[in-house]
């Protein structure tokens, strides 16, 4: 299947403007003239797959508005956890906080029934995404996968075979190798949070085109707003090059800190690449021990036990 970029462009600002995010004073068919090969066509119905959080979470596609802080006088306080006092939507931030950095105090109101909530209705915009072919072509949509209130957040590339058809990130060779490397600074899987910049597998595993990225980049963004991380790692050339907005290679880019949107960024190897170059694989380990240090630093109550030999 191909796409023009005219076609491609009109889809996205027509999903753009459906969901909330803009608002255009015309049709965007005014704008653009009529897209090559006829209109879009309506979005094929979404595969049914689970949503990856740790408990249910309600789904509300509704447009996009801020979340209502809770009332802490009518939160519980057993297990540390507050409840929300009311049901309310939460269906993520305002279209112009995607285009600023993250404020330092979006979303740290949110409690953890909340940022599930949310995840479930991002999970149900990104069912419907067509701004790209690569919605028409998926077998299941990646979204996340991990622990809603997680400090670290892994970003990969793109989803792979495995990935497409359960519908989880990293379920492969390399999402194995990944869990053991989380395991050596002493984090489990389910205690971050880990997706990728693209939410749906390019045919044949091929590299993201940039247009593709661009497509997907307020899915990305929105993952942040919820999650409000500390660190950002970045898993492999592309997912690096694109967080720290550089055309470096990963060489270059990792072994120091990056910010992407006010938030701490680490580019590392990505764990497929370890797996065929595993002389690369003392490198990912500084990665790793950086990553450890700042999240120690930052959070000096929780201190992490470190693999050493």
């Amino acid at each position: 299947m191909t796409i023009t970029a005219k076609k491609a462009l009109l889809n996205y600002l027509e999903f753009l403007q459906s969901n909330g995010f803009i608002c255009l004073d015309s049709d965007p068919l005014e704008a653009l003239g009529p897209a090559s090969g006829g209109g879009p066509g309506a979005p094929s119905a979404a595969h049914a797959r689970p949503i990856v959080v740790h408990s249910a979470a309600k789904v509300d596609a509704s447009p996009m508005t801020p979340p209502r802080p809770r009332n802490p006088a009518t939160t519980s306080g057993s297990a540390g956890a507050a409840v929300p006092s009311a049901p309310s939507a939460v269906p993520g931030p305002p279209p112009a906080a995607l285009r600023r950095e993250l404020p330092q105090t979006w979303g740290a109101h949110l409690s953890r029934a909340e940022r599930i909530q949310w995840i479930g209705d991002a999970t149900a915009r990104a069912e419907t995404c067509r701004a790209c072919q690569l919605g028409a072509q998926r077998n299941k949509l990646v979204y996340g996968d991990g622990d809603p209130e997680a400090k670290i957040v892994f970003v990969g590339e793109a989803p792979g075979g495995d990935e497409n058809e359960t519908g989880i990130p990293f379920v492969g060779r390399a999402g194995q190798l990944l869990n053991k490397m989380l395991n050596a600074i002493g984090f489990k899987r389910q205690e971050v949070f880990i997706c990728n910049t693209l939410k749906c597998r390019p045919p044949g595993n091929r590299d993201p085109f940039p247009s593709e990225k661009a497509a997907c980049e307020h899915f990305l963004t929105e993952q942040f707003y919820i999650l409000r991380p500390q660190i950002l790692v970045a898993l492999g050339a592309h997912a690096a090059q694109y967080l720290c907005r550089s055309e470096l290679p990963i060489g270059k880019l990792r072994g120091r800190w990056h910010e992407y949107r006010g938030i701490a960024v680490r580019a590392t190897y990505h764990p497929a690449f370890l797996l065929r170059n595993g002389n690369f694989k003392p490198q990912s380990w500084d990665d790793f021990r950086a990553i450890h240090g700042r999240y120690v630093e930052l959070n000096p109550g929780d201190p992490r036990p470190i693999w050493t030999k």
